[in-house]
């Protein structure tokens, strides 16, 4: 039997993946504002738009990766965030304000 190439290889497991993933990104950036921070959580909601591949627009709380994310930005601040999707929940990875 002839073996694979790598690249083949490497396609291959990156086509399973994908199919596994449900075909849908596992993570992406997103524009919103705050609208409640629970930092004794480590959570964040926030109100933002569609996040291509990930999500439509929405209202939700998501947990943040680290704590002192949380830190620079209040409620009603307008903020870019990462998102990412890992062992079936979301988590905010970054997060900074932007200007209104």
């Amino acid at each position: 039997m002839p073996r694979a190439t790598p690249a083949i290889a490497l396609s291959l497991m990156t086509a399973m993946l994908v199919a596994a993933c449900g075909g849908k990104a596992n993570a992406g950036d997103g524009a919103g504002s705050v609208r409640a921070i629970a930092a004794d959580q480590s959570t964040i909601t926030l109100e933002h738009g569609d996040i291509p591949g990930l999500m439509k627009a929405m209202t939700m709380e998501y947990a943040v990766a680290k704590p002192e994310l949380l830190g620079g930005v209040a409620v009603g601040d307008t903020v870019e965030f990462h998102l990412v999707h890992a062992e079936g929940a979301y988590s905010v990875t970054a997060l900074r304000e932007t200007p209104p």
